[in-house]
């Protein structure tokens, strides 16, 4: 049983009773959740999730701009950071697919 007497203080917030105080925490749970999003695995093509590989797309960035005759491929890092954060925006909960990364590269050179 709940102990409605009993007050809860959390960074000068006094809450009265325990259902706030654990809807507070809850709250904040899930904001440090979203803020960290993540991706950690990437489905391929034939539907197998594996592990994702920030290098990978780096070096395809990389060979795109070489073969469209850029010398400086110093840039590529600055591209594939960009690349990442627009699929953790597109992506939500769910585990992003190949095409769906391949998208976002091709939308991120043409406009850069």
């Amino acid at each position: 049983m709940l102990d409605l007497s009993t007050k809860y203080r959390v960074q000068s917030i006094e809450y009265k009773n325990p259902i706030s105080y654990y809807l507070y925490n809850l709250f904040n749970f899930l904001i440090i959740i979203h803020a960290r999003m993540a991706i950690y695995k990437i489905r391929k093509r034939n539907g197998v999730i594996i592990s994702f590989e920030k290098e990978k797309i780096e070096g395809a960035i990389k060979k795109a701009m070489e073969a469209s005759g850029e010398k400086d491929v110093t840039g590529a890092a600055k591209l594939t950071d960009k690349v990442v954060k627009e699929v953790e925006k597109r992506i939500g909960n769910n585990i992003p697919d190949i095409e769906m990364i391949q998208d976002v590269v091709e939308h991120v050179l043409m406009h850069e």
